[in-house]
């Protein structure tokens, strides 16, 4: 997963129509979340889980791929795995609720 994937799915759940709606909804800037999608810096630990609350995406699955997404070179691969892993896991349990 991206931010701008993140992002847009909140945006969609949400039925925001712009970055600027959605800016708005979580107590943000569009100049914020311009910053997200350029990937200059990410959100905050307790926004990502707002985005991950509107998006649907598990918590635990969004703040791994924050990891992935601020990790360096040489960790990034490791916290792909274990993001990969986490979403296999989290489809596998929504499959059997």
């Amino acid at each position: 997963m991206e931010i701008d994937e993140l992002l847009t799915a909140a945006m969609s759940a949400a039925a925001l129509p712009s970055d600027n709606k959605l800016a708005r909804r979580i107590g943000g800037s569009s100049s914020q979340i311009s910053a997200w999608r350029k990937r200059f810096y990410y959100p905050k630990d307790e926004t990502l889980i707002e985005l991950c609350e509107l998006a649907g995406v598990p918590e635990d699955v969004g703040l791994m791929w924050l990891n992935v997404w601020r990790s360096d070179e040489k960790a990034k691969p490791i916290y792909e795995k274990l993001a990969r892993d986490l979403e296999k896991r989290a489809s596998k349990t929504n499959r059997a609720a």
